[in-house]
């Protein structure tokens, strides 16, 4: 069996960037495409993979920066998409950390 904390290209843990792309792509269920932030199952993967001190919000916020992934409003949270799949409409340039506090 498989094990899901381990890139199976390089056989190493995966790095924030590789953890995060991988979630928006493969939490959401089709047909239902990008991620929302607070309400998915993402925050309590990312402290329980990458400890309690992990901060979600910048790293998706640094990720978002460099054009590797895209965002927009959703009623009380923040869906972010890889551009390849984003829905067309006005991307958020405000971070999520900005947002939703």
């Amino acid at each position: 069996m498989k094990d899901p904390t381990f890139n199976p290209t390089t056989g190493k843990r995966y790095t924030v960037e590789e953890f995060i792309i991988k979630a928006v792509k493969n939490l959401p269920k089709p047909p239902h495409v990008g991620m929302l932030v607070r309400h998915s199952d993402f925050q309590g993967a990312s402290i329980n993979y990458f400890g309690s001190e992990f901060d979600a919000d910048a790293e998706i916020e640094r990720i978002i920066e460099e054009d590797k992934l895209t965002s927009r409003l959703s009623p009380g949270d923040i869906k972010v998409y890889v551009p390849e799949t984003a829905a067309k409409g006005k991307s958020v340039n405000q971070s999520p950390h900005n947002i939703l506090s």
